[in-house]
């Protein structure tokens, strides 16, 4: 008797999590190709990403401490990003027209930052080689406000 009283709550609980676990591999793959590149190689987590007709705009959640936004922090991540964008497989790189990443902080949404650049200019440069100093003169578009 014990033992179908302890059976109805494990099938329970093993039911819950096979739910769980499902419709977190149903959100993995519906995930943007482009977005999981990017979560590889940022240490960030993304706190809101669009890719459409060309146009990417990617905003990453950051503490709200003077390190996480630090300018030169902010910089080499924005850097890593276009980069990693640059290297992104696709059958035609110039499908990428405009590119934004923002950084936002975690508890108030206030953003800090955001750089955009065209998609002749995520071509055109070695993101690898552009110091943190030199982004602001590399883009299109700079803001910060820490």
């Amino acid at each position: 008797m014990r033992n179908k009283k302890l059976f109805i709550p494990i099938i329970s609980l093993l039911v819950v999590f096979a739910v769980v676990f499902t419709f977190n591999q149903v959100k993995q793959v519906m995930k943007d190709p482009l977005q999981k590149h990017v979560e590889e190689v940022t240490d960030f987590d993304i706190y809101a990403f669009e890719n459409k007709n060309g146009i990417v705009d990617i905003a990453l959640e950051t503490l709200d401490t003077p390190h996480w936004t630090r300018e030169d922090f902010i910089q080499l991540e924005t850097r890593i990003i276009y980069d990693a964008v640059k290297h992104f497989p696709t059958e035609d790189i110039n499908t990428f027209k405009k590119i934004t990443v923002r950084f936002v902080t975690e508890k108030t949404s206030r953003e800090i930052s955001k750089i955009t650049i065209s998609g002749d200019t995520l071509i055109n440069k070695n993101w690898e080689e552009v110091e943190n100093h030199q982004l602001e003169s590399n883009v299109d578009s700079y803001f910060y406000e820490p």
